[in-house]
């Protein structure tokens, strides 16, 4: 991972129960949607383990999409 990686996981981190509130989404379903356990959402929340770059972007994917569908936005998944 890249130092910049490594920074916007930091903040993810910082961020990921505040943001997990605002959508009112448990750690559980969280867990459940981007492949994870609920006790590895957990322990990345606590700083007890990283998140890895593949977790990251399924979080911010999540995240993303949660909030373009509360706003009413079409989203598109684009293959690359």
């Amino acid at each position: 991972m890249t130092n910049e990686q490594k920074e916007m996981v930091k903040t993810l981190t910082l961020a990921l129960p505040q943001l997990r509130k605002e959508l009112d989404v448990s750690q559980t379903e969280l867990a459940h949607k981007v492949g994870l356990s609920r006790q590895m959402i957990s322990l990345i929340e606590r700083g007890k383990q990283q998140m890895t770059w593949t977790q990251f972007l399924a979080i911010v994917f999540f995240f993303k999409s949660n909030n373009d569908f509360e706003r009413g936005k079409k989203v598109v998944v684009k293959k690359y």
